[in-house]
């Protein structure tokens, strides 16, 4: 793919606009996820439908006016913010955000207008069917180790990869002593195994007070 080379993916969100409800396709641009959607320019006769990119922030005013929707897989925080004066567009008259190349655009052409298709159900030409439940797209490179045994890496182009099952350091100690079982409680109750713990204490000092006639500090508490 030569720079500024505009790849469809699939529909991941709907906008609604003055015309009716866009469909919203993630596509890849330089190496970047981005929103793109086809525009109906209504400046030259006949009207002609344009693909298009949208901003960021023009997307997330829509989803904060109720316009727009989108699947939980997409990061949209991370997706490209560039203006028009984008290297991979070429503003023509009534229509500032038009695409200069999308390379696989399907056969049929992929429609302007939602219909209810389901997220991910349009794709461009020569992509994969795309399982919603798995569905990722974020621009974010992060890279995460949990307690030295999870390694959890994101790269720019989305692809997710985990090299180790991850293991609460916490609980590493009771490891073939105790039952995994037994290990996951503990991990999941530890604050109230611990006041439970406390209050225990607490009265057994209370009592051998009572026995032994004398008054001390729990804790140097009370």
């Amino acid at each position: 793919m030569a720079a500024n080379e505009v790849t469809i993916i699939a529909n991941a969100g709907t906008y609604t606009g003055l015309n009716g409800t866009a469909i919203m396709y993630v596509g890849t641009v330089n190496g970047k996820y981005a929103w793109f959607y086809k525009f109906l320019n209504t400046t030259p006769d006949p009207d002609v439908e344009q693909w298009s990119f949208m901003s960021k922030d023009a997307f997330l005013n829509g989803v904060a006016l109720g316009d727009a929707t989108y699947h939980s897989g997409v990061d949209v925080n991370s997706f490209l913010n560039d203006d028009a004066a984008a290297a991979f567009l070429e503003p023509v008259t009534g229509n500032p955000w038009k695409v200069k190349t999308v390379l696989n655009e399907a056969s049929p052409v992929l429609p302007r207008l939602y219909g209810q298709q389901p997220f991910y159900s349009l794709r461009g030409q020569g992509i994969n069917t795309i399982d919603g439940n798995t569905a990722s797209f974020s621009n974010n490179a992060t890279s995460t180790t949990v307690t030295g045994t999870t390694t959890t890496t994101t790269t720019a182009g989305g692809t997710t990869t985990v090299t180790a099952a991850a293991s609460n350091s916490s609980a590493s100690f009771l490891d073939g002593i105790l039952p995994a079982s037994v290990i996951t409680f503990i991990n999941k109750n530890a604050v109230w195994i611990f006041i439970a713990m406390l209050v225990l204490a607490y009265l057994w000092y209370t009592e051998k007070n009572k026995k032994g006639k004398k008054k001390s500090k729990f804790l140097g508490l009370f």
